[in-house]
């Protein structure tokens, strides 16, 4: 299958989805699951009207099943409380907690954000945008001057530019399965995916392979970035 890429997966030119199928570089499979692109190989073509289908499908089921960041965060450390992990994940998190003093203080931030009621700005005036921060995130002024992190696609703002967007997005958690071919899918109870939506439109921002109940990995240098 093809490897890691940059930008939403679904996004990807349905014309070179279709001639890695044909050069034995990807299978009909991986272009409607990855992908969401549809081929008709007989003709070697693109199907584009079930090619448009199926890649607003996925962007609605992306907006239905996303769990808002801050729910997400409150059942990973009540997990991690309870002891509610696979045993090797749950193992894991103790021996790292263990040796790992910044780990410690990740799961401690991450308790602290439990706490918090952590809701996107949503829709807002933008005055200007500063600078691209990822394909689909920016960093920009809004209409009262405040620096703001907010997407690119559909002026969806996040919130406070000091803080990290992963933090305002949907998230969901997804079984490995779904997306690697079988032979080549970790186990679930060792490693699942987790991947953030924009909540305006649906369009995937990031995705983490991490094993589960670990801290959401943050963009370290967001912070640094939002004082220039």
């Amino acid at each position: 299958t093809t490897g890691a890429g940059l930008g939403d997966p679904i996004e990807r030119d349905p014309e070179a989805v279709l001639n890695d199928i044909l050069n034995g570089e990807a299978t009909e499979e991986t272009a409607r699951k990855v992908y969401c692109v549809a081929v008709d190989l007989a003709g070697e073509r693109v199907d584009y009207a079930e090619t448009e289908r199926l890649r607003q499908a996925r962007k609605k089921e992306r907006l239905e099943k996303g769990v808002p960041a801050g729910e997400f965060i409150k059942r990973m450390v009540a997990a991690r409380k309870a002891g509610n992990l696979p045993a090797p994940a749950l193992e894991l998190v103790k021996e790292t907690e263990w040796f790992s003093a910044e780990f410690h203080r990740q799961l401690q931030q991450e308790e602290q954000l439990a706490a918090k009621d952590l809701k996107p700005v949503g829709k807002g005036e933008i005055r200007e945008v500063l600078f691209k921060l990822t394909p689909y995130v920016n960093v920009a002024l809004d209409s009262t001057g405040k620096k703001v992190t907010v997407c690119s696609e559909c002026g969806f703002i996040y919130g406070p530019a000091g803080e990290d967007f992963k933090l305002y997005s949907l998230v969901y958690e997804r079984d490995p399965d779904e997306v690697y071919p079988k032979h080549l899918a970790p186990d679930k109870e060792w490693a699942v995916l987790l991947e953030f939506y924009c909540p305006g439109c649906g369009r995937q921002t990031e995705v983490d392979q991490t094993p589960p109940g670990m801290p959401i990995v943050p963009h370290a240098i967001i912070a640094e970035l939002a004082q220039k």
